[in-house]
């Protein structure tokens, strides 16, 4: 099984990285109650790095589960289950991570590796919920002016460096 988010290039930093690194939760909360796994090797769950997609509609986030067998233990209420368990734990980290006054539209999918009465993909009615934030602090972003700053300590440390490395060089005294 794969576990993987797609979010927009604007998402606020922090949210980004607590969805990616969810997936310890993702076990406990979805995999092993609903989907009954507990033991399992690297192989047969991980966890992918989020893509990035570019929105000009607001930010999105489609958080997936794929690679999930039909076994003989799995009923389709398992599915089911399983996929509105994974929609609350994104909405929970969504809400604590993403700024108040802004909104991002959330879709979860858990995508079969079999056909399951016509379809191999388990998604929601709606298919898509918009989630609103709870934070109230300001993530940061790398915005403009924090590059130009970031830029000028690297140069002021390149010529601190030269300066260092021409005295050494030039048989100046200390």
């Amino acid at each position: 099984m794969k576990y993987k988010c797609v979010l927009d290039e604007d998402c606020p930093q922090g949210l980004a990285r607590v969805l990616e690194t969810m997936g310890d939760e993702v076990i406990e909360r979805v995999i092993g109650p609903h989907l009954h796994r507990w033991n399992f090797g690297p192989a047969e769950i991980f966890h992918q790095n989020n893509d990035l997609a570019y929105s000009t509609r607001g930010h999105l986030c489609v958080a997936t589960l794929s690679m999930v067998s039909l076994t003989d233990d799995r009923c389709n209420d398992d599915f089911l289950k399983a996929r509105d368990e994974l929609e609350r734990l994104c909405r929970e980290k969504i809400e604590k991570y993403l700024p108040v006054g802004e909104r991002m539209q959330l879709m979860v999918v858990i995508a079969l590796d079999g056909p399951r009465k016509g379809s191999n993909l388990v998604e929601g009615d709606p298919a898509a919920v918009w989630v609103e934030g709870r934070c109230k602090h300001r993530p940061t972003k790398n915005h403009p002016v924090q590059l130009k700053r970031l830029i000028a300590q690297i140069r002021f440390l390149l010529s601190t460096a030269k300066r260092r490395g021409s005295t050494k060089q030039g048989g100046g005294t200390r």
